[in-house]
């Protein structure tokens, strides 16, 4: 094996750059040898190619499956008789595509476009490779799939073809995707390898090995050897001179460090690891610092919205990648194999999410919109909790494609029910329902770590599904360009937990829980949530619930005397009637209402199988609330604004129950209580209101 210094031309950055200024070499066979196999070869078969020939065998005595092969087949037929995806060279390009297959144009390419004409293409260019890579990963792996079930050389003409447009891209990733604002300056040699250089390069790889043996011409294979050198010298440089943000910083736990960094340990495995150790061995590095920085439960703190889309399918397409060679320490992570059931148990009753990681999508009613995602990580992390809920809450939306013929290729005996309960350190929240069907009760409390991300001011929060029927809710979040969402959402106004004085942004520190009971009649719960609050020496809540009631017991010290105030944001547009007794009794009633919603709002996501409803019509819950104290308290009510109860209608108002103390306290403790009328006789909940008696 030759040992040299590898030079690569980055024409977009406008460098000749050598390896010999990287710390290491990059070890690499010679041409000879390199011509003499075909590239991604190997003794044995990949997990894709192995689960594809699995799907074709079961087909043969399954007509379901073959049915839902065939669908997937004419989407490949329809794929092969579009145009392949191109490179756009400039932005009068991306305006006018003329019936070309371009990426496209980023929403706030406008706002760059009127203040700084020459950034903006910049931008523009660099965001379309992102979006053409991320076409090319959901296309030609799919066609390649076709051909291997078929045999149909129109498909691997179509490949071939797609492989080697896309092997005159240098580099996948062209500069200027930070460019995001008039003020922003791009470094001299551009930002660095960014997330079209890790699609590209796993889209390419998955295609590789799902292909049968000496499928492609030499041609192509010599293109494709070209871009995995490039590519590979181009990410060991940017790491070595911390070039991207996320390297600098050591965003470990963030997608834009583990998507160029899975591309990096599939290039290297195509090409052979054993040619590039050192580039293998910074890829699996990158992402055992990932995997470390997440935790073994399987929680994620940016919560499901992020994780789902970007950070875990690139680590497991990188998992597998290195599986395939030997090498199971990604794939062997106590955080790969958790991570389903968290997602899963991530899934409220109603069509709720739990959304306390800034998720746009974390509205109820949009189940659909998530279906690719738990396809997706299905496909790449089989689990059976996650087949279960897939096949049995989501399979009316399944849409034919690359992960969803990898999903079907799991025998419907490895389906098993989720548990209905969990507690989560890294992402910091307990999770309980009353069942899997759709009448049945929800909890979830919210910790907090200090590591989380896309976090809001939430510590403490408590949500509760009555029946199938929000109840208690948060404020969800809106567009990024809400300019509301930092004060009514982000904030604690959006939240049900404590303010102290008018301090609606307290540190978002960390905020154990502990679970002292989780079953099948509710659960008890403490969280210690006080720690980010700069007024407060504590502030401990009790929370206890069955599938009727739940009960919140708030103890607060303050530092010094000083007003506090709990809010509790009803999932309901209906005007609480409330009766005070004495300043330390309250009780109220809620009566159950009904919302109208439009059927769906904007456009819905391309290629859904979801008919939405003429009229969204939600039902909501009537209920009891009962409000003691030690300390004399005002309860009213208000309206408050969510992006909860329907997706993209920001400013939803609903019935928000406020509790405040009437004077400064030394110390306080609160009783909350909302159960559904009337109470069922010999209730099992421990009932704290007899600390008052």
């Amino acid at each position: 094996m030759n040992k040299m210094i590898f030079v690569y031309s980055m024409s977009a950055r406008g460098l000749c750059l050598a390896v010999a200024g990287v710390a290491f070499f990059i070890a690499m066979v010679s041409d000879c040898c390199a011509s003499e196999r075909e590239v991604g070869a190997s003794s044995s078969q990949s997990y894709y190619a192995s689960r594809m020939d699995e799907l074709k065998r079961r087909a043969e005595a399954d007509p379901t499956l073959q049915a839902k092969i065939d669908s997937t087949l004419e989407l490949a037929r329809a794929i092969v008789r579009r145009p392949i995806v191109e490179r756009a060279s400039s932005l009068d390009e991306l305006k006018n595509p003329d019936g070309r297959r371009l990426g496209t144009i980023d929403g706030r390419t406008g706002n760059l476009e009127a203040a700084v004409p020459e950034k903006a293409e910049i931008f523009a260019l660099a965001m379309a490779d992102t979006t053409a890579t991320g076409i090319i990963i959901d296309e030609m792996p799919l066609v390649a799939s076709a051909y291997r079930l078929t045999g149909d050389k129109s498909f691997l003409d179509y490949v071939i073809a797609q492989i080697d447009e896309l092997c005159t891209w240098e580099p996948l990733q062209r500069p200027g995707w930070t460019l995001l604002k008039p003020s922003s300056v791009l470094p001299a040699g551009g930002d660095g390898v960014w997330l079209a250089t890790g699609q590209g390069l796993l889209a390419l790889c998955q295609t590789l090995d799902v292909l049968p043996p000496d499928s492609l011409p030499e041609s192509t294979q010599a293109a494709v050897r070209a871009l995995l050198d490039r590519e590979i010298g181009f990410i060991v440089k940017d790491w070595a001179d911390e070039r991207p943000w996320y390297v600098r910083k050591q965003a470990v736990g963030s997608n834009q460090w583990v998507v160029p960094a899975s591309g990096l340990v599939a290039a290297s495995v195509a090409a052979g690891k054993d040619s590039y150790p050192e580039a293998y061995r910074l890829g699996i590095d990158s992402l055992l610092k990932t995997k470390n920085s997440l935790g073994p439960d399987g929680s994620v703190s940016e919560g499901i919205v992020y994780a789902a889309y970007w950070t875990v399918p690139y680590y497991a397409m990188a998992a597998i990648a290195a599986r395939d060679a030997g090498d199971t320490r990604l794939s062997d992570a106590a955080f790969l194999k958790n991570f389903p059931l968290w997602y899963v148990q991530s899934f409220q009753p109603g069509e709720s999410i739990i959304n306390c990681f800034d998720g746009y999508g974390g509205s109820r009613g949009i189940y659909h919109v998530f279906t690719p995602r738990l396809v997706r990580v299905n496909a790449l992390v089989p689990n059976p909790y996650m087949t279960w809920l897939i096949r049995n809450e989501f399979a009316d939306w399944i849409q034919p494609g690359f992960f969803s013929l990898l999903a079907w290729s799991i025998p419907p005996s490895e389906a098993k029910e989720p548990p209905l309960w969990g507690s989560y350190e890294r992402a910091r929240w307990v999770v309980w329902r009353s069942s899997w069907t759709d009448d049945a009760s929800g909890v979830w409390v919210r910790g907090g770590d200090v590591r989380d991300g896309h976090s809001h001011h939430d510590r403490g929060h408590v949500n509760f599904i009555l029946h199938g029927k929000p109840l208690l809710i948060e404020a969800g979040t809106p567009g990024y360009d809400e300019p509301l969402k930092r004060e009514s959402y982000d904030s604690v106004v959006g939240h049900n937990v404590l303010q102290v004085g008018d301090e609606i942004y307290p540190k978002k520190a960390a905020a154990p829980t502990s679970v002292i009971r989780l079953d099948s009649d509710g659960g008890e719960v403490t969280v210690d949530a006080g720690q980010g609050y700069p007024g407060v020496q504590s502030w401990e809540r009790n929370i206890i619930w069955t599938a009727d009631e739940i009960s919140v017991t708030d103890r607060i010290v303050p530092k010094k005397p000083e007003h506090v105030k709990l809010r509790w944001h009803l999932a309901s547009e209906e005007s609480l009637s409330i009766q005070s007794s004495g300043g330390t009794v309250t009780t109220a009633s809620l009566p159950a209402g009904e919302i109208g919603f439009a059927g769906w709002i904007g456009k819905l996501p391309e290629g859904s199988a979801w008919t939405p409803p003429d009229f969204d019509v939600v039902h909501t819950p009537a209920a009891v609330i009962t409000v003691k104290s030690d300390q004399p308290v005002t309860v009213s009510q208000e309206k408050n604004y969510d992006h909860t109860m329907k997706f993209r209608q920001w400013r939803h108002e609903h019935t928000t129950l406020l509790v405040d103390s009437v004077e400064p306290v030394e110390a306080i403790t609160i009783f909350s209580q909302f159960r559904r009328p009337p109470v069922a006789s010999g209730s099992s909940t421990t009932n704290p209101m007899s600390m008052f008696d």
